[in-house]
């Protein structure tokens, strides 16, 4: 239980000098600003979880920017998966005449 909170009083200071920096970082990859600030968040949530991964006398800063730009990364992965092409009126046709001609 100790070892948590001093991870998380690390990884909140580590917050409060890092969060600018990675925002801005993120926003420049993702352009956004608010999909930057809740991957930043996001970013802090995996540092906390993998804090005892990080191998003494790595450079933290680095460590966090390589969390946050996989972690942009997935985003774009995730949001790939997901486009969709709405339905315009050439596909509703298309669709009608295919249902037409099947029955």
């Amino acid at each position: 239980m100790e070892t948590e909170t001093a991870a998380s009083q690390a990884i909140a200071r580590l917050y409060a000098e890092y969060a600018p920096a990675l925002v801005r970082h993120l926003e420049r990859l993702t352009r956004s600003r608010e999909i930057a600030e809740d991957l930043a968040q996001e970013t802090f949530i995996k540092a906390l979880r993998s804090w005892g991964q990080l191998a003494s006398g790595e450079n933290v800063r680095a460590w966090l920017f390589r969390i946050a730009t996989n972690t942009a990364y997935d985003e774009f992965r995730r949001r790939r998966r997901r486009a969709t092409t709405p339905l315009t009126d050439i596909h509703a046709d298309t669709l009608a005449a295919e249902q037409t001609v099947s029955t």
